[in-house]
């Protein structure tokens, strides 16, 4: 009797052409320490990733022979000893040679509340690989602080595998001393107030109005119907912020806020967020001692604006080993470039941790984030390596896995 196998081959070769591209979708990184999120850490972790997101975690005892999801898939990335934490996210991008050349802000007018940052955005520029090698996977390219109202910030993942947008961040409003012109209003920070609330106010009655498209974009705004970051630094101009968010109930955050330790009670009232700039060298006392108090007050807090050149210290890098210095928990530094601002932004289901279900966009260190010698070794974008250096540094005492 002859077996009818014209049918069955063609079926078996497509069988294990699906199943080794199904492998191939897959991926295991094995190292040490894993921060999931910004209570749950893994002592000795594996991560299991299929279709760029988080399938399973593990923690593994360190008996031999005890390696989860090994059998599963033969795309490994394998860092015993070494640190895995959630990519980080700046909140409030602003690359320099944009903002030179004009390209976040509109100079003729003080409002310009339809524009969105993603036309200013090309995947193609060499400055996201800067980001890309400092850990940063998601940003938020805002508008800069010259309009009153500059538009819409766009989340993006920048880089080339990402042509467009994924969408609206929020919207930026700014009270500094940048928006005041002579040639236009406002001129004062008490003229600048009285337009966003008037902008506001005809926003809740439309019909007074007629059909105005840019009320639209304030109506959105109203009741915390879309997320707002309002650019402050002084303390009247954080009062003033502060009142917007009060009188339209806002949700979202203030950025910058260099003098938010003199309004802590009010913040933590509204439940806003704050942003905060890199810390630096330079940076004041005011300035190195803010994230303390603002952790204290249990306030949420990030900090934005990784730089982007080729040579120097990474700022945030250098952000979380200085505050950590100054007494913030290490934990609480990393959610200011991770949780926290996915949860700002209100994509935390998708970034900013490593839990089941998230994006798999992750940084494999060679010890703690917040140690400078620490030295970054590989950077993970939706499940794809996207950065990896070229040399494995040799294990040292500041490793992950203790």
């Amino acid at each position: 009797m002859k077996v009818q196998l014209r049918g069955f081959l063609p079926l078996l070769a497509l069988s294990l052409f699906l199943s080794r591209t199904h492998a191939q979708e897959r991926l295991v990184v094995r190292a040490g320490r894993i921060h999931l999120s910004g209570q749950q850490v893994l002592a000795r972790g594996s991560l299991l990733i299929e279709k760029g997101r988080i399938q399973d975690v593990a923690e593994r005892s360190g008996k031999p022979g005890d390696l989860p999801f090994d059998s599963l898939t033969p795309n490994k990335l394998v860092y015993e000893g070494a640190v895995v934490t959630p990519a980080f996210i700046d909140i409030h991008c602003l690359p320099p040679d944009l903002a030179r050349a004009g390209e976040l802000r509109e100079r003729n007018f003080a409002m310009a509340p339809k524009w969105n940052a993603k036309s200013a955005y090309d995947p193609f520029a060499p400055r996201w690989k800067a980001l890309l090698r400092r850990g940063v996977t998601t940003i938020a390219l805002a508008p800069d602080d010259g309009n009153l109202a500059g538009g819409s910030a766009a989340w993006i993942q920048p880089g080339p595998s990402s042509l467009t947008a994924q969408g609206e961040a929020y919207l930026k409003l700014s009270l500094t001393n940048a928006v005041l012109n002579r040639g236009r209003p406002p001129t004062s920070l008490l003229g600048a107030v009285d337009i966003l609330r008037n902008s506001f106010e005809d926003a809740r009655n439309p019909l007074e109005k007629g059909n105005d498209p840019v009320l639209s974009v304030f109506a959105s705004a109203l009741g915390g119907g879309r997320v707002v970051g309002i650019a402050c630094r002084t303390l009247p101009q954080i009062q003033a912020a502060l009142d917007l968010f009060e009188e339209d109930k806002l949700e979202g955050f203030l950025i910058h806020a260099n003098e938010a330790a003199l309004s802590l009670p009010r913040i933590k009232e509204l439940e806003i967020g704050v942003v905060l700039d890199p810390l630096s060298p330079n940076s004041s006392k005011k300035a190195l001692r803010l994230p303390l108090k603002l952790a204290k007050a249990k306030i949420p807090f990030a900090f934005s604006g990784e730089g982007f050149d080729k040579a120097g210290l990474p700022r945030f890098g250098f952000t979380l080993w200085t505050a950590v210095r100054q007494g913030l928990d290490p934990k609480l530094a990393l959610a200011s470039l991770t949780s926290v601002p996915a949860s700002l932004l209100k994509i935390q289901d998708q970034v900013g941790s490593l839990l089941k279900g998230r994006r798999a966009d992750l940084c494999i260190w060679s010890g703690d984030p917040w140690d400078l010698r620490s030295k970054l070794l590989c950077v993970v974008r939706s499940g794809k390596v996207v950065w990896k250096t070229r040399t494995q540094p040799k294990k040292n005492s500041n490793q992950g896995e203790k």
